[in-house]
């Protein structure tokens, strides 16, 4: 193996729907995301230095899974968890 390629900031990562789905689910179960945050793709994508593609394929699983609800070219936002929601 040869060296790990520094982090620089601002740079893209490489992290697909699944990661995020998973490191987004994390952060509404922890209060990362509190119950009425609105997010936008746009400020996930920001924040974890990604593209917003992967950032639109995550929201949507969340939302499916009743993490999110997606107010369409607007914003996403945070709903309540329930110990139902809670088991994805």
């Amino acid at each position: 193996m040869g060296p790990e390629l520094p982090v620089v900031p601002g740079a893209q990562r490489n992290l697909g729907a699944e990661e995020l789905f998973r490191r987004l689910a994390t952060s509404i179960a922890d209060g990362t995301y509190a119950p009425g945050a609105k997010l936008s793709d746009k400020a996930i994508a920001d924040d974890l230095g990604v593209t917003r593609t992967p950032v639109r394929e995550a929201v949507q699983r969340l939302a499916r899974a009743g993490l999110m609800e997606v107010h369409a070219n607007r914003y996403s936002m945070v709903t309540d968890i329930t110990d139902e929601r809670s088991r994805i």
